[in-house]
Formats: C-alpha cells, sequence, structure tokens
C-alpha cells in the first residue's frame, strides 16, 4: 500500500530564488517577449479575424456589459465560450485597457483594432499572467522535488520554462493557456506533498479558467479519493474535499446569481463551454478521428449523436488501465503517467478536439521529463521526442501565424540545450531487449526523417492541386502516430508499482 504524502511545509525560505534561477526566469522572459514580436492569430484579417482579436473581444464585453450578458451577448462574432475565470481575467484587463484608451474596448467599435499599442498590450497580459501564475508554479513543482543540488533545480526550472509549444501558442498565437496549465501544475505539487485541499482549489480553479482541464480531472479525482481511502481520517477529508471544490465553484457562479435569470444563464454558459454541434473535431487535429476520416468519412457514415457515442466510450476504455494503476499505487510517478495517459486518451479519442489541445497532455509529460532528467534515468528522451512530436503537430496553425522563425529557432535551442547538458544520458540503454530497442530506435530514427521531409516538401513542392491538404494531413497522421505510442508508454507506467527507492524518495517528498 503506498504511503499518503507527509505534509510538506512552504516557507519563504524554501521558495527563495536563487541568481542560477533568476538568470533562468529573465532568460524565458525575454524568449516570450521576443516570440511575442512575431505575428498572431488572424492578423489583418477581417472579418473575424483571430484568438487575439477573440480576447480583445471579452475584455470588451465584460467591461461593458452585465455577467448576465457575457455568454449572450452576439454569438456570431467570438461569443465568450470559456467559464467564468476567464471572464473575470478579461474584466480586469478590460478595465486596465479602458483606462489606458478606451478606444481599445468601446463596445462594438473597437472590432478588429490592431493599433500596435493595443497589440503591445494584449502580449503584455500574457506575459504578466506567465509571471503571476505560470512561473512560481513551475518553481513550486520543482520545490516539491527536494532536488539535492541547486543545478538540478535550475535545470528543471528551465526545462519547465522553456517547452517550445507552450511558448508558441501562448506567447506567438495568443492564448492564455499557462493560466489554466499553471494552476494545474501547482495542484500536482500540493497533491504530491500532503496539501490535497489546495490542490483540490488550484483544480477547481484551473477547470473555472478553461473547460479544457476536464482532460485531468479523472486523475485528479482518483488520486484524491485514493489518499482519502488510504487515511486514518479519509471521510473527513472526503467531505473536506467537496467542501472546497463546491465553495470554489459556487464563488465563481455567485455574479450570476439573480433567481430570475439563473437557470438561463447556467444553461447557456454550459452550451457556450461544450460545443457539441462543431463536430467531431475542428479543422486538422493530430487524433485519430481525424488521422482515419479521410479513410472512412467518419462524419459523413455516421450521425453526430453516434460519433459523440463512439468518442465517448473509446475516451473512457483508453483511459480506465492507468486510472486503475494510479489508484492502486498512488505516487508522484504514477499520478503524471496517469495525468499524460487519460489527457492522451482524450486528445486522441474525444468529442471537439482542437489542435491547440495537445497542450494539455504536454504538462505531465514535460513534467515526466524533468521527474526523469534530473534522475538521470534514460527515460527523459522518450519524453522529449513525444514533445518534439507535438510541437511539430501545431506547426500548420503556426506557419500561418506566421511564427515559422520562431518554431524553428526554439525546438533548435531547446533540443540542443537538453542534449548538450545530458553528457550523453540518452546512450544509456533502457531495459528492454534487444529488438524492441532496436525496434524502438528505427521508429524514432524514420519520425524524425518523415518530419523533416514533410517540412522539406512544403517549403519546396507545391501540394497537388486535388489534395490542397497532403501535408497537414501527412503531419497530423505521423503525429498520431507518436501521440498513440505515448498513450501507450504512460498507460504501462501508471500501471506499473515504483522501485523501493522511489517510493522511499516519494514517501520523504
Amino acid at each position: 500500500m503506498a504511503p499518503t504524502p507527509r505534509p510538506h511545509r512552504t516557507t519563504a525560505a524554501s521558495l527563495a530564488i536563487s541568481p542560477a534561477l533568476t538568470a533562468v526566469a529573465s532568460v524565458a522572459f525575454l524568449v516570450r517577449a521576443a516570440v511575442g514580436r512575431h505575428g498572431y492569430s488572424g492578423r489583418a484579417t477581417p472579418p473575424l479575424f483571430g484568438d487575439l482579436e477573440a480576447q480583445r473581444h471579452w475584455l470588451e464585453i465584460t467591461w461593458h456589459l452585465p455577467p448576465s450578458q457575457w455568454y449572450h451577448y452576439d454569438q456570431k462574432f467570438w461569443g465568450l465560450d470559456y467559464p467564468p475565470l476567464t471572464a473575470f481575467v478579461s474584466y480586469v484587463f478590460g478595465a486596465i485597457a479602458h483606462f489606458i484608451d478606451p478606444s481599445w474596448v468601446a463596445l462594438e467599435k473597437s472590432r478588429g483594432n490592431e493599433d500596435p499599442a493595443l497589440i503591445a498590450y494584449m502580449r503584455l497580459s500574457v506575459l504578466i499572467c506567465d509571471l503571476l501564475v505560470y512561473f512560481p508554479a513551475a518553481l513550486l513543482f520543482v520545490r516539491s522535488l527536494r532536488l539535492p543540488l541547486r543545478s538540478a533545480n535550475s535545470t528543471a526550472w528551465a526545462l519547465i520554462l522553456s517547452f517550445p509549444g507552450l511558448i508558441l501558442i501562448d506567447h506567438g498565437h495568443f492564448q492564455y493557456n499557462l493560466i489554466m496549465l499553471g494552476l494545474t501544475l501547482a495542484s500536482v505539487a500540493w497533491m504530491t506533498t500532503g496539501h490535497p485541499l489546495k490542490a483540490a482549489v488550484a483544480f477547481s480553479l484551473a477547470l473555472m479558467f478553461k473547460q479544457m482541464a476536464l482532460y485531468f480531472a479523472l486523475p485528479v479525482f482518483v488520486y484524491l479519493l485514493a489518499q482519502c481511502w488510504r487515511s486514518n481520517h479519509g471521510i473527513r477529508l472526503f467531505v473536506q474535499l467537496g467542501v472546497v471544490v463546491f465553495a470554489t465553484f459556487a464563488l465563481h457562479l455567485y455574479p450570476f446569481r439573480c433567481a430570475r435569470t439563473l437557470p438561463a444563464d447556467l444553461g447557456q454558459l454550459v452550451h457556450r463551454i461544450f460545443p457539441i454541434a462543431r463536430g467531431l473535431y475542428e479543422d486538422k487535429v493530430a487524433n485519430v478521428w481525424c488521422a482515419l476520416s479521410p479513410v472512412l468519412k467518419l462524419r459523413d457514415r455516421f450521425e453526430l449523436k453516434t460519433l459523440l457515442h463512439m468518442s465517448l466510450a473509446t475516451t473512457i476504455l483508453a483511459s480506465l488501465p492507468s486510472l486503475v494503476g494510479l489508484f492502486r499505487h498512488p505516487t508522484r510517478s504514477t499520478l503524471l503517467a496517469s495525468l499524460a495517459a487519460v489527457s492522451l486518451a482524450f486528445f486522441l479519442f474525444s468529442f471537439q478536439v482542437h489542435e491547440k489541445s495537445i497542450l494539455l497532455p504536454d504538462l505531465p509529460i514535460l513534467l515526466l521529463l524533468v521527474v526523469d532528467r534530473v534522475a538521470e534515468n534514460p527515460r527523459w528522451c522518450v519524453w522529449a521526442h513525444v514533445l518534439n512530436a507535438s510541437t511539430f503537430s501545431m506547426w500548420p496553425l503556426l506557419r500561418r501565424d506566421e511564427q515559422a522563425v520562431p518554431y524553428f529557432v526554439l525546438l533548435a535551442l531547446w533540443n540542443g540545450g537538453m542534449w548538450w547538458t545530458s553528457r550523453g544520458a540518452c546512450a544509456e540503454k533502457p531495459r528492454t531487449g534487444g529488438v524492441v530497442r532496436m525496434v524502438y530506435r528505427l521508429a524514432v530514427v524514420a519520425a524524425y526523417v518523415a518530419a523533416a521531409a514533410i517540412h522539406l516538401a512544403e517549403f519546396t513542392i507545391a501540394p497537388p492541386p486535388r489534395y490542397p491538404h497532403l501535408y497537414v494531413l501527412a503531419n497530423q497522421v505521423l503525429s498520431c502516430g507518436v501521440f498513440i505510442f505515448a498513450w501507450a508508454a504512460t498507460t504501462v507506467l501508471a500501471l506499473q508499482p515504483a522501485s523501493e527507492s522511489t517510493k522511499h524518495k516519494e514517501k520523504r517528498a
């Protein structure tokens, strides 16, 4: 039976930032600012523009309209489709924008405003959220590892802050995923250091910011349930968890408290954040349904309701094994593995998936890489390959956003930095048979060669007129294959009980 983590007190001293950590944070900040100098989603593409205009529009409507209208106002032009915490953050930045220049958020009149000063303000808002949420959460997780060497702390923090995928999407394409992921990261750190109530609040906030955090909900619930099951005061802990979760949700719904409009407001909120009518997947995405559709024509052969049931069933089936392993052995290793496996199951098989949703599985895979990298476990190389495939899968989106230069530069720097500091760690052979090892190596080489060939072809050969999306589809099919492998690998890891040495380390943590 896995031990319940002993609470680890977080003190000012334990969160003190050394000169090395300060240097890492400074470089990470400058990289983000540099990426923001390039293009963004929907730049100069009326009438809807893109994600930056959507976020700016939400500043506009939350500042000018009462909460009862937030989820009803003009659904044809970027209607608000995220939970209330996103709306509250938009309100704060909307108020600041109105104070600086009212024309930036003038109701209806500001649509499509691409004033360079406004774009700079929007970019700055993401940087501020990064510094206030994601950076501290990353440091909290690094401290939770209780690493003995300062250099290991710096390495771990640098790996988390420098992952290209999140930087390119939030600071390039333009979104605020870092808030949801930062809150989830803090929740993981608190879960594994014996602070379940803090963890529950942090994860509830993540859910209240973006509904995609539901990708993590099952492992979080199972891990906390396992802690209740093993605790001498399990029933009391279970009730306490229920109370703090309910209170967090109730606090966010309080602005919609008017009895006369509450049912309609809540119904519209649910309708907006779960847009089932949009279909099985959005655009071209590296999941199973999109990869199979060119051959099986799923959306033509099946009704929407049937596709919804198919995706629900396959997602549950793909999630169950790692959840069972997590409940049996609730350790840091199995928690991270289950978070990765279940979020990959949701990405690969669930309904209405976006290409950017791969950032959710990226988080626990990145944490697995960090844990294995500082422990000098060569398995970290597997996670690095998966994260490279993840960033590659978002290339079609990033290319449209004029983020080609940051894409190639960040990938080169991130991989170069990892391998330069690894001192040949990947050369150590995994504990697998010779044939399995050889097949794995050949598959890795083949995947990189295929990715390079796709990039080269895109820049040199026009796709056939009959198949204008040939290269995009090739990208998604290749990436999907890597993600299926990653799901299998993390599922197996979640089913494996920790070794005695790992148990001892995690008990001390």
